[in-house]
């Protein structure tokens, strides 16, 4: 068995943060936060999934009226979670 040297605290919780984070920085649980808490209880308890990859928002509505209403309103949605952010980190949200 080979002998694993010592790492600072500092290297083993950047190592562990940087797993938790997308490749932009923004943390998936910020995400989904901020999300939830933008559109609401009805919205959010119909979002089965909400994740992050390069850059596009993945949302997972299980009501296909709701599905429709939001994909129509998706440049304001995205304007309003990238302003809630502070930063223009959603380039595209696409639903499913």
């Amino acid at each position: 068995m080979a002998f694993k040297p010592e790492r600072s605290l500092k290297v083993v919780l950047t190592s562990l943060f940087s797993q938790y984070r997308n490749e932009n920085g923004v943390s998936a649980t910020r995400v989904q936060a901020v999300y939830r808490q933008t559109m609401g209880d009805y919205i959010s308890n119909h979002t089965t999934r909400i994740y992050m990859k390069n850059n596009v928002l993945f949302l997972y509505i299980d009501v296909p009226s709701l599905r429709h209403e939001l994909s129509l309103g998706k440049l304001k949605l995205l304007n309003i979670l990238n302003e809630a952010l502070g930063e223009q980190q959603i380039k595209e949200i696409k639903f499913h």
